[in-house]
């Protein structure tokens, strides 16, 4: 996050984290992963429609962005190739509520 609020697209997390855990720190913070996914989607304007090849039916893309429904690792993969969001960050657990 910059001094004025704008969120940047974070990179080389891995490298971060083992740095941080050389210097001693013992707690990292990292992005949210469901609302990394829509920062990288509203900075490229992109749709839900757009994530359709990642994630599979629209329903399966509205189901992971309101938290009803896991990401599996396909999507992860496809997630990482598309948009670019770190692995590290697309592999955290999140809190879903299914249906």
């Amino acid at each position: 996050m910059t001094l004025t609020g704008q969120l940047l697209p974070v990179g080389g997390i891995r490298e971060k984290v083992i740095a941080a855990a050389r210097g001693g720190v013992t707690r990292v913070l990292l992005p949210n992963l469901i609302e990394e996914i829509k920062n990288v989607m509203r900075r490229r304007g992109l749709t839900n429609n757009d994530l359709k090849p990642c994630i599979g039916s629209s329903g399966n893309v509205c189901d992971i962005l309101m938290r009803r429904r896991p990401l599996f690792l396909r999507m992860i993969r496809n997630l990482h190739d598309f948009l670019g969001i770190p692995a590290e960050i697309l592999i955290q657990p999140y809190e879903y509520a299914m249906r």
